[in-house]
Order: structure tokens, then sequence, then C-alpha cells
């Protein structure tokens, strides 16, 4: 994927964010695209089979409108100005910390689901 990011970087224009065009967004936005579809599509798959299996419109359009709120939230927000973008924390050592803890979840996790289904066996 590194070839692809420098790629589109290449593409983009040397100009200020100010000055950034139509173009500039498609590209941000596929980008953006590629990087979390891998994490979003098996909760929305999960929504999907959900909304299939109740079979009632109104509560699947609520829960797809609650889906795309929440993914798009965070971006809103940026892009109306409500949190200026030097306010984010910057990456440092909680990273890692929130890394090793989320990574451990995972672990513990996947031990517990495979003790579960040996158990069924």
């Amino acid at each position: 994927f590194q070839d692809i990011f420098s790629k589109i970087t290449n593409l983009l224009p040397k100009k200020s964010f100010k000055e950034f065009n139509l173009l500039t967004a498609l590209l941000f936005g596929m980008t953006s695209a590629l990087v979390a579809s891998p994490c979003t599509s098996p909760v929305l798959g999960g929504i999907l089979s959900k909304i299939a299996s109740e079979g009632n419109i109104l509560s699947g359009a609520f829960q797809m409108l609650a889906f795309s709120f929440g993914m798009g939230l965070i971006f809103l927000v940026l892009g109306l100005g409500f949190i200026k973008s030097y306010k984010i924390p910057k990456s440092g050592k909680w990273m890692i910390l929130i890394h090793k803890l989320t990574v451990g979840l995972i672990f513990a996790s996947s031990i517990y689901y495979f003790y579960k289904v040996f158990e069924a066996i």
C-alpha cells in the first residue's frame, strides 16, 4: 500500500490546503475508503444481516442512519470547524499503551472463543 499512497501524494497539487480542488477531495476520499473498509465491512455486514433477518424497513433505516452518523461524525465535526485539528491529541507513548491494551483484549477474547469452541466439541 505504501507505493499506492506515495503515488497519490505525488498526484496532489503542491499548494496550500486552502487551494485544494475537487480532485484532491476525491483522492483523499478514495484513500480513506481504502483504509477504512477492512475495519468497517464486518460491522456493516452484521448490520445488514440483522436488517435482512428482521425485515423491518424503518428499523433498518434507523440502524443504517446510526451507523453512518457514527462513522462520519468526527469528519463532520472537524470539517465544520467545531474542533481545531491542532487540539486533537498527538501520537506518543499513550498510543503505544492503548495499542498494547487493545492487543491484549483481542488476544484474551480469542482465547476465550477458542475455549468455547473446544468446549462445544
